[in-house]
């Protein structure tokens, strides 16, 4: 009877370890490093500041395809590449002259230019 007792025991102790562990926010933590960066509002933004794998959230067109799941958007302030796949597209159709909002993350590959992998694409109100 002891012995279960004692797993579960060492396993709470453990759990409440890991979890005290996770809740770490202090310098080098990663929520340290996205409360610094900049939100981005716009193309040039992203272009400018953007930084690898950082999630950005954009509102403007789709204005050309470019090959299969690739695309130009454009703002105000510039245009840029993105990839949307199949499963991140509107149910709804829509055109260069739409204005949506994506959401996606800034790649940037070395040698190649910046481009956002866009993770959801939703038709601007």
């Amino acid at each position: 009877m002891k012995r279960p007792l004692i797993a579960c025991l060492l396993l709470l102790t453990l759990g409440a370890a890991a979890s005290v562990h996770a809740q770490y926010q202090g310098p080098g933590s990663t929520p340290a490093k996205a409360a610094q960066q900049a939100p981005m509002k716009t193309v040039a933004d992203v272009l400018k500041n953007g930084k690898d794998d950082q999630m950005v959230t954009l509102t403007g067109n789709v204005v050309k395809q470019v090959g299969r799941e690739k695309f130009l958007f454009r703002d105000t302030s510039g245009e840029i590449r993105i990839e949307i796949d199949d499963e991140a597209m509107p149910t709804q159709p829509f055109d260069d002259k739409t204005k949506v909002e994506i959401t996606g993350e800034v790649e940037k590959d070395f040698l190649r230019s910046v481009e956002i992998d866009v993770k959801s694409v939703k038709l601007a109100p």
